[in-house]
C-alpha cells in the first residue's frame, strides 16, 4: 500500500512540474578546462526539469575562490521516472541548455530516485 506521504509528494511534484516545468538539453563534455570538447560517446538528450535560481556565491562555503565570487547558481530537479529514462548520468562539466540559457553542471549530489543538479550560468544561447 502506498503511504499517504508518497501520494502527497507525487501530487506535489506533478503540480510543480505542470506549473514550472521546462525542457533541458544535456550535452556531454570531456577534457579539462583548457581542452574541453564535446563527448561523442555520450550523445545529447532532452529531459523535463524544474529550474530554480540558487544563491549567489559569496566566497563562503563550498567555493571560496575569489574568481567565483558573485557567480549566480541555479538548480534543476529531475523526476525519478525521467532519471530512469536518461541514456547517461550528467557529470561535472557537462553543459545544460534550458530557457535560452547555457549552464555547466557544477555539483552532483547523490541520486536517490529523482536528481537535483547545481548549475553555474555560462550565458545566453
Amino acid at each position: 500500500m502506498t503511504s499517504p506521504f508518497a501520494s502527497l509528494a507525487a501530487a506535489a511534484e506533478a503540480a510543480t512540474r505542470a506549473a514550472m516545468g521546462e525542457v533541458a538539453e544535456f550535452n556531454a563534455r570531456k577534457g579539462g578546462d583548457l581542452s574541453e570538447t564535446e563527448d561523442q560517446e555520450r550523445p545529447g538528450f532532452t529531459v523535463p526539469v524544474v529550474l530554480s535560481r540558487g544563491a549567489a556565491d559569496s566566497g563562503i562555503g563550498r567555493t571560496n575562490s575569489p574568481s567565483r565570487a558573485g557567480v549566480i547558481r541555479y538548480r534543476i530537479s529531475i523526476a525519478a521516472e525521467d532519471v530512469a529514462a536518461m541514456p547517461w548520468r550528467p557529470r561535472r562539466g557537462d553543459h545544460v541548455h534550458v530557457v535560452g540559457q547555457r549552464f555547466v553542471v557544477d555539483y552532483l549530489p547523490q541520486v536517490s530516485g529523482g536528481m537535483v543538479l547545481d548549475l553555474t550560468t555560462l550565458g545566453a544561447t
